[in-house]
C-alpha cells in the first residue's frame, strides 16, 4: 500500500497534526514536508504532532540521515518548535528515537510518545483532540 500524509491545522491550539498512513518511503516523507512548508496555513511556531500509528516507515538509516539533513537545511521552517511523535511499533519507535537524537541540529524539541494523550500533554495542549 502506498503511503500518504494528511495534515490538520488546529489554529486555536497552534498545533499541526501530521497523520501518516500506509508505507512511508523517503520520497513520501520529504515531499509531504515540502507540501506542508508551502501550505498557506503553515506557521513555524505551531507545535507538530506526528502520528505514525497507521503507518510503517520504510526508511534505511542512510535515508533517515538524508531526511535529518533536509530538516537541518530547512531550519527556518522549524523555528525551535516542539514536535511529538506518536509511535507504537518497534521500527517506528527506533527510527523516531534516532531522529530525536539529532534534535539540537534540527532545531526542534522532539519527544517520542506512545499515546495521543502523552503527545498532546508534552507539547502543552490541555485540550483533547480526537485523532
Amino acid at each position: 500500500m502506498n503511503g500518504e500524509v494528511v495534515y490538520e491545522f488546529f489554529e486555536s491550539e497552534k498545533i499541526i497534526l501530521e497523520k501518516f498512513i500506509g508505507e512511508i518511503s523517503f520520497d513520501i516523507l520529504v515531499n509531504s514536508r515540502k507540501h506542508l512548508y508551502n501550505d498557506h496555513r503553515y506557521q513555524s511556531e505551531y507545535a507538530l504532532v506526528a502520528d505514525l500509528r497507521k503507518a510503517t516507515l520504510k526508511l534505511s538509516i542512510a535515508e533517515l540521515q538524508e531526511f535529518i539533513d533536509f530538516l537541518i537545511a530547512n531550519g527556518e521552517y522549524v523555528n525551535g518548535r516542539k514536535t511529538s511523535i506518536i509511535a507504537d511499533t518497534p521500527q517506528n519507535v527506533a527510527l523516531s528515537v534516532l531522529l530525536k537524537q539529532h534534535q539540537d541540529k534540527i532545531g526542534s524539541k522532539i519527544e517520542v510518545c506512545c499515546t495521543t494523550e502523552g503527545a498532546f500533554n508534552w507539547i502543552g495542549s490541555n485540550r483533547k483532540i480526537d485523532i
